[in-house]
């Protein structure tokens, strides 16, 4: 892992546990807050001795800081700034993915939506995450999916603010749904 990608994913880590703890000083005495860090930075920081691991972290607070994604407040230690908070969702957007349970439960998720013109910019956004989320296209304005994905699916609208343009539907009969299962390969 590059450098600048280990420092970016320390102080990921090291806001998320701002935004669970509200405090710094509980970050840095907390070991298990480490567990915010994605697995590969964390693999990193273990390796490291004790005093290399306080510097490492050190350094990774004092650009969170420079950068103004934490700031320093006399009353109120260090907290996430808004442009901390929105690295976070923006991270948070791009590594979205659905779980895909071994065994399907037999319900299929649809997404309908009918987005203004004056949002296209978003709508592609939204379509093309949908894409890469694992959804296929039903109809122009309708994508299935046959996991479970409300969350995910409220998630990216409120991020692109499309929310109210949006609907999910789950649904166990749909027609059509041998060609739609041979499209997912699921049985």
């Amino acid at each position: 892992m590059a450098k600048n990608e280990t420092t970016s994913a320390i102080v990921d880590g090291v806001m998320k546990a701002v935004v669970v703890t509200g405090s710094i000083s509980m970050v840095l005495l907390a070991p298990n807050i480490l567990k915010l860090i994605d697995p590969a930075t964390r693999k990193f920081l273990d390796s490291l001795d004790d005093r290399a691991r306080e510097r490492e972290m050190n350094r990774c607070l004092r650009y969170a800081l420079r950068e103004k994604l934490i700031t320093e407040n006399y009353q109120h230690g260090i907290t996430i700034s808004k442009k901390g908070k929105k690295r976070l969702v923006q991270r948070d957007y791009d590594t979205l993915v659905i779980d895909k349970p071994k065994t399907w439960d037999g319900k299929w998720r649809l997404v309908l939506f009918d987005i203004p013109a004056i949002h296209n910019k978003n709508r592609a956004q939204f379509t093309k995450k949908l894409r890469l989320l694992g959804f296929q296209p039903l109809q122009q304005s309708i994508w299935i999916i046959p996991y479970a994905c409300k969350t995910e699916v409220h998630f990216v609208a409120d991020s692109l603010n499309i929310s109210k343009y949006i609907t999910y539907i789950k649904t166990s009969h749909i027609d059509h749904e041998e060609s739609l299962k041979d499209r997912f390969s699921i049985q």
